[in-house]
């Protein structure tokens, strides 16, 4: 399948002995697994516990890390995909390769404007508490017991 340059794809395959969709992108060179969903059933419980508990848990990857992306089309009108973390800035396009940039703490001061850039329009106080975040995150990962 192909998106604005784009090309992905889903087959079917098997992880241990569970059937599984993965679903594939093409990076130019080679297919590359996305992601994988298997074909076991899933009840309403497991959902709402698997919420809690990434919702709440402070040693959910999605409690201890920042996450930003942006789905859009550069000025020369090829698709692109930016995403930021609290340690690098991925800008990835069809058919070249990924492009990484680590975020330190002298582009602190910054973010608010590359989050904007993503299209996040944050306020000045918003920005201010992104910045925050950011070096609680970092902090953190150096010393464990800091909250």
């Amino acid at each position: 399948m192909t998106a604005q340059g784009w090309r992905h794809g889903i087959r079917a395959a098997k992880d241990g002995t569970v059937d599984v969709w993965e679903v594939l992108r093409h990076t130019g060179e080679e297919w590359e697994r996305v992601h994988t969903i298997d074909t076991l059933p899933v009840r309403p419980v497991d959902v709402a516990m698997g919420h809690h508990w990434t919702s709440t848990k402070t040693t959910s990857h999605f409690m201890t890390s920042l996450m930003c992306v942006a789905h859009g089309v550069d000025s020369d009108g090829t698709a692109v995909i930016v995403s930021m973390s609290e340690d690098a800035v991925t800008v990835r396009r069809p058919r070249r390769p990924t492009e990484h940039r680590a975020i330190t703490p002298d582009d602190f001061d910054t973010l608010p404007e590359l989050v904007d850039g993503l299209g996040a329009n944050l306020t000045p106080a918003e920005g201010a508490a992104l910045v925050d975040v950011v070096r609680r995150l970092r902090d953190q990962r150096t010393d464990p017991a800091r909250p």
